[in-house]
């Protein structure tokens, strides 16, 4: 009993930890579903995965850390952040898909279950792929997110098992009913396909989380120089007197 109450403490405690950065993940996840029917509020699509990138930036260092001598170490350092970022977002995008998959409840539990599942795992891979090759270089988001997101979306429409292709970025915008048609994005989707859709939506994406980091850093500069500014003047003052 008491070993039982030791692991509900620490497993308590973890998700109290969690928590906080798990609320960019979750902020895209329900920007993510409020785009779909219902209630459809399809202009969400244009920003739903800026909290998401932000987390990728906050999860990589700006510069690398230094390997621990161990080899066994060294690993567990590296693969530590791409843990810890996937556990955040599969937490935050998996009640999401459930919610989104509800229409599978009376036809099998299972399969709801199992393809709610899915679909988490197939946006937390994405996720991993561009940590990995945003700590490589500190490419722009707004080159790498419409590649990555566009490319995963392709392949879980290509397989295995014949594909899934439900919930791709680009559905935020099709018609659902006659009363809720195609955005204007419908027009280069009929002659491009969906995925242009994806790489379009993704690419305003990049670019807002670009401006947001770039407005970031010019008002912490803005506030380093106002501070070195202020301990010039004390030191003149200090020196004068």
């Amino acid at each position: 009993m008491r070993r039982l109450l030791a692991a509900l403490k620490t497993s308590l405690s973890t998700l109290g930890r969690l928590a906080p950065a798990t609320a960019l993940p979750a902020l895209s996840a329900l920007l993510f579903l409020l785009a779909f029917p219902e209630p459809g509020l399809r202009w969400l699509a244009w920003v739903c995965l800026v909290p998401l990138a932000l987390t990728v930036h906050r999860n990589t260092p700006p510069t690398p850390q230094k390997p621990t001598a161990s080899i066994r170490g060294s690993l567990i350092q590296r693969l530590r952040p791409y843990a810890h970022l996937a556990l955040i977002t599969f937490l935050a995008f998996l009640p999401a898909y459930l919610l989104l998959q509800r229409w599978m409840i009376p036809v099998t539990l299972g399969g709801y279950l199992g393809l709610s599942l899915y679909l988490t795992v197939w946006t937390t891979l994405p996720v991993l792929t561009l940590r990995l090759l945003y700590a490589r270089d500190r490419a722009p988001f707004t080159l790498l997110l419409p590649l990555v997101w566009t490319t995963f979306d392709f392949l879980r429409e290509q397989g295995p098992f014949g594909g899934y292709a439900w919930f791709f970025l680009a559905h935020t915008q099709a018609a659902t009913s006659p009363d809720h048609g195609p955005t204007f994005l419908a027009h280069p989707a009929a002659l491009f396909g969906q995925n242009t859709i994806t790489f379009l939506l993704a690419t305003a994406n990049g670019l807002l989380t670009d401006l947001l980091l770039k407005t970031k850093d010019a008002w912490r500069n803005v506030r380093s120089s106002g501070s070195s500014g202020c301990t010039v003047s004390r030191r003149a003052g200090s020196t004068e007197r």
